[in-house]
């Protein structure tokens, strides 16, 4: 048993192994950087040869000059979207932390279906098409880790600082009250606008003319046409005379 101890011991405190464990403590950072950089160029490299063999009709000079920028930007906007929540960290929403690693899982299948793709139609290998992907994929398990060592660091940071956490307490408060009020004011205002746009199509509305009372049917029968039509029986229409022989005579 004290053998047991010793031996432990010996191991446990062996001053070499030690260093070793020290440095990669040290470097363990710059190391996945590393990594993380050369994967991106190495998947950046497989699918610009990919794609400069699939745009050989443009020549062999043009098909470099655009396969080589795709390929190397399109990794680069990957690495950027994984790691762009780091600009601001300081965020209590894990909703943050989970976007860059959704990023991340999203592209990287991405770009197994385009290395995939690009060696099929090259007409490459099976075998060299499950290294090149596992390669990625590989990849995608050193972001994931990186990212979350990263969100660690950043929550440490908030823990060991307590006006920090305040800080950030304050800003999401005052952030969620500043999205209240824009609600707030938008819903006023589609309100004015509604309103505005109601009295404008009362205005442009024609007016139709008033309707008249109908007549009463005693004011139909007055006593007036009466008086005139006998005005006009007792007024002759035509004088008669007769003369000596008894004949009517106008």
């Amino acid at each position: 048993m004290k053998k047991t101890e010793n031996s432990k011991g010996n191991v446990l405190n062996n001053p070499k192994f030690e260093i070793v464990v020290l440095w990669i403590q040290a470097h363990i950072g710059q190391l996945i950087v590393f990594l993380l950089g050369a994967t991106y160029f190495s998947t950046a490299l497989m699918i610009a040869v990919s794609l400069q063999d699939a745009l050989l009709t443009l020549g062999p000079t043009l098909s470099w000059i655009v396969a080589a920028p795709m390929a190397l930007f399109g990794q680069m906007i990957r690495g950027s979207l994984v790691y762009f929540n780091q600009a601001n960290p300081y965020r209590i929403s894990k909703m943050w932390e989970y976007l860059g690693m959704v990023f991340a899982f999203v592209l990287t299948v991405w770009a197994c279906y385009e290395v995939h793709h690009l060696f099929s139609s090259q007409g490459i290998g099976d075998a060299a098409q499950i290294s090149a992907i596992g390669f990625i994929v590989a990849g995608f398990f050193l972001e994931a880790y990186f990212l979350g060592e990263i969100n660690r660091t950043n929550r440490s940071v908030l823990v060991a600082n307590p006006d920090m956490i305040q800080q950030v307490i304050d800003y999401e408060r005052e952030y969620a009250d500043l999205q209240i009020a824009i609600g707030e004011a938008k819903i006023e205002l589609e309100y004015a606008k509604r309103d505005r746009l109601s009295g404008a199509l009362r205005k442009r509305q024609p007016t139709s003319a008033p309707k008249q009372a109908p007549t009463p049917l005693i004011e139909e029968h007055t006593h007036e046409p009466e008086e005139e039509a006998e005005d006009v029986i007792s007024e002759p229409l035509f004088s008669f005379s007769t003369n000596g022989n008894g004949h009517v005579k106008n």
